[in-house]
């Protein structure tokens, strides 16, 4: 588990750097799809990290291979923990936001933003929206590590 929450941690450095650095220079949709993926990648590394704990815990199961299996054992096992149902939703959210149709505009300006239709809601996503959704992923894997892993030095990013 210990491993898998280290990759996750670099996987947030990366997309720490698209939201304070490539964001301020290049101001496009593509970058704000690209921090999308980043933290797709980081909540699929704390489902891993949170099944692998399980079955550290002593649980006996499969390691399935699709995401979609993932999230439900996840509901099974963590059904309990608000937090992790919350963020598990959060989780598939941002896939819906990856897999919509959306529209550029004001790119190449401060105020870009992607419109997309979610749910027959229009949805606007500019650059504070996706440091909001950086500040909640970071919020998540600080939450895993303080109450599933007691490890210091990992708490301290």
């Amino acid at each position: 588990m210990r491993d898998i929450l280290l990759d996750c941690k670099d996987e947030l450095k990366r997309a720490e750097h698209l939201v304070f650095v490539s964001m301020k220079y290049s101001r496009t949709v593509d970058v704000i799809r690209s921090i999308i993926k980043r933290l797709i990648s980081v909540y699929q590394l704390l489902i891993d990290a949170l099944l692998k704990y399980k079955q550290d815990e002593g649980e006996d199961f499969e390691m399935p291979k699709t995401y979609g299996l993932k999230t439900q054992l996840i509901r099974k096992y963590f059904q309990d923990d608000e937090t992790v149902m919350k963020e598990l939703d959060f989780y598939f959210y941002l896939n819906k936001l990856l897999r919509a149709k959306f529209e550029s505009f004001n790119e190449y300006r401060r105020h870009v933003n992607m419109k997309l239709t979610l749910d027959g809601k229009e949805v606007t996503i500019d650059y504070d929206t996706v440091l909001e959704y950086y500040k909640r992923s970071m919020n998540f894997f600080k939450y895993i590590i303080k109450t599933y892993l007691n490890e210091e030095e990992l708490e301290d990013y």
